[in-house]
């Protein structure tokens, strides 16, 4: 049964690295493309907000962005949501290349470091609202 199990493991392993090996992030021209769609207030601190973007394809899969930040002005989703494309418009994507991250049912790609006073990333398959 161990044998089993470490040779599933195995397979596991090989087929998700194996996966990640075709998978690649989508380029920042293109992240920095989308149009944000839909945007959520975080129930813990009414001054984050979190978007996601229209649904675009690379690498023959569909992906989407997340953005956030913390917009104190902003009362309503479409306050925040004009508010949030202008700060995203004009906020930088500081890793170039990033490594896609598998993590439970998605692969997860990050353009902003931690700590910063805003954060983006790119998922496949897309983050719904």
């Amino acid at each position: 049964m161990k044998k089993t199990i470490a040779i599933l493991a195995s397979v596991f392993l090989l087929t998700t690295h194996q996966a990640l090996a075709f998978i690649t992030c989508p380029p920042d021209n293109q992240v920095k493309s989308v149009k944000l769609t839909e945007a959520f207030q975080s129930p813990n601190d009414p001054a984050c907000w979190n978007f996601i973007s229209n649904v675009f394809t690379h690498d023959g899969a569909p992906w989407n962005v997340s953005f956030g930040t913390f917009l104190p002005n902003a009362k309503t989703e479409q306050e925040a949501l004009e508010q949030g494309q202008a700060y995203f418009d004009n906020a930088s994507i500081q890793i170039k290349h990033p490594v896609p991250v598998p993590i439970p049912g998605k692969i997860l790609c990050t353009y902003v470091p931690n700590g910063e006073a805003y954060w983006i990333s790119a998922t496949t398959p897309p983050e719904t609202g």
